[in-house]
């Protein structure tokens, strides 16, 4: 599928799960707290507002995590695009309700905003490689280039990972501390790097 179908995609489903969880989450407020909804209002404390602006940050944090799982690439991007439609359409709202507001009613539209942008940015952080583990890529793949060829040079190991002269020299040099490789020759054009016997 285009990258741009897988977007939209992820985008709308991100939407939809904000929408669904938002909606189960009134039910379920209407079937435990039916005064709320009926002709009896009780008081609403302050544990009541912080409770329900804590569901309202998890439920922004799962569809954060819902479009950034499903981005084909840049989760975080995809899940401040979902921040941004979800704004427009709170704004549209809000100046056609007359722009009648409150600062709870404020606190009910960022926060989930918040928790979407950490949704996506948890699944943007478990998708980054770390950097030991393209270190221990990239020494695997040296490896197999010397199992492949027998010898290997500091410009090979520069065009197979696509790094730097001196990126390129620390993961001989490693390879070469763990001793599963050794030089022959002395440094410069002349030396190459084999397997250790």
């Amino acid at each position: 599928m285009p990258s741009l179908g897988r977007s939209i995609i992820a985008a709308v489903a991100g939407y939809i799960t904000l929408s669904v969880l938002t909606i189960l989450y009134y039910l379920a407020l209407s079937f435990l707290l039916p005064e709320l909804f009926g002709i009896w209002i009780v008081y609403v404390t302050l544990g009541t507002i912080a409770g329900g602006l804590f569901i309202t940050f998890c439920i922004g944090i799962c569809s954060g995590a819902v479009t950034a799982r499903l981005a084909p690439h840049r989760p975080l991007l995809h899940a401040s695009i979902l921040v941004g439609v979800i704004m427009i359409h709170s704004f549209a709202s809000a100046l056609n309700s007359g722009g009648r507001g409150s600062l709870f009613a404020v606190a009910k539209l960022v926060v989930p905003l918040v928790g979407i942008l950490l949704g996506g940015w948890i699944v943007s952080y478990q998708r980054t490689p770390r950097r030991n583990d393209r270190r221990s890529d990239g020494k695997q793949r040296i490896i197999q280039f010397l199992v492949m060829h027998e010898r290997i040079t500091n410009n090979d190991v520069e065009r197979l990972l696509g790094v730097s002269d001196a990126t390129a020299t620390r993961y001989l040099e490693a390879l070469e501390q763990e001793n599963r490789i050794e030089q022959v020759g002395v440094s410069g054009r002349s030396a190459y790097y084999r397997l250790r016997s």
